[in-house]
């Protein structure tokens, strides 16, 4: 009696354990804000499943959740029911670092993740420079502020790139966010020419004294020296070329334009002192010779 007991114990075990390791069971997902194809699967009772891994931008996946319960992402099925999972994320955080003085140190970090409004790392100012560009740590530039939109990700680490005031000899004055010639540094030269713009800077005036007896025209040899302004120029402030013995100056146009023509429309509108600057508007506009010349300005 016992042993025949015994043996439908046995045979019912073996048929139990037997209809429970082939008894399927489906997943489905909810990726909670994530984009995902796969929207469900089907798991097998003791057999091997993995679970799809989800992504979202700028968010770290933390898990398949039912309910408060974390289920492992891989390994052998051994829940006897269906389920329905949620995915649970986490915001990633990055972080913006500048270099304003370019000298290795990050002067400023800025923390955000995928959930941050819109941001702008603004170009910087320091007194005595100029600011040319950031450069990240891919040697991309950046020539004027660097917005950071909203769902960004990744860290960024930029570098402030200044130049100083002084170009080719000229010294210029940074204000408000345009540039004016205030000096000169250089030799003599026979051709000088300013720059419309230098740095993404607008060049728009000619300070007082900043020709003043220079080296570029108080040469000893007694030629007429070419200096090229920009139509850019606004304005020519009291004893920018005082006591220039031999000068040319010439307006800068294209070669469609017509030089005269252009020449009295910037004459117009641009604010030129007579002060020390004898000569200066008939001189471009060729009706006087250059300043100290014993001939007449010719265009060539």
């Amino acid at each position: 009696m016992k042993k025949k007991l015994l043996f439908i114990l046995i045979i019912v075990g073996i048929f139990v354990c037997l209809c429970s390791c082939g008894k399927q069971y489906t997943i489905t997902f909810d990726p909670n804000g994530a984009d995902m194809t796969t929207e469900q699967i089907i798991v097998e009772k003791n057999e091997y499943y993995a679970l799809p891994i989800p992504h979202r931008v700028g968010y770290e996946f933390l898990g398949w959740y039912d309910g408060d319960e974390k289920i492992e992402s891989s390994g052998t099925w051994e829940i006897e029911s269906d389920l329905h999972l949620v995915a649970k994320w986490e915001f990633l955080e990055f972080e913006v670092c500048c270099d304003i003085d370019a000298d290795g140190k990050y002067d400023k970090t800025i923390n955000y993740d995928s959930n941050s409004d819109t941001f702008v790392i603004e170009a910087p100012k320091i007194d005595g420079k100029i600011f040319s560009h950031w450069v990240d740590q891919n040697g991309k530039t950046y020539t004027k502020n660097v917005e950071i939109p909203k769902g960004s990700e990744g860290n960024l680490y930029l570098t402030a790139v200044w130049w100083n005031y002084v170009h080719n000899d000229v010294v210029y004055e940074y204000n408000k966010d345009t540039l004016s010639v205030v000096g000169y540094n250089g030799k003599f030269k026979y051709n000088l020419t300013i720059p419309s713009e230098l740095y993404g800077k607008k060049v728009v005036g000619i300070k007082k004294g900043a020709f003043e007896n220079s080296e570029l025209i108080t040469n000893k040899i007694g030629y007429v020296v070419r200096i090229t302004i920009p139509q850019s120029i606004e304005y020519i402030e009291e004893n920018a070329f005082n006591k220039c013995n031999n000068i040319k100056v010439m307006l800068r146009v294209d070669s469609t334009e017509d030089y005269l023509l252009t020449a009295e429309k910037w004459v117009q509108n641009a604010k030129v002192s007579p002060v020390g600057n004898d000569h200066l508007i008939d001189v471009i506009l060729c009706k006087r010779p250059a300043i100290g010349a014993t001939k007449y300005v010719h265009i060539d």
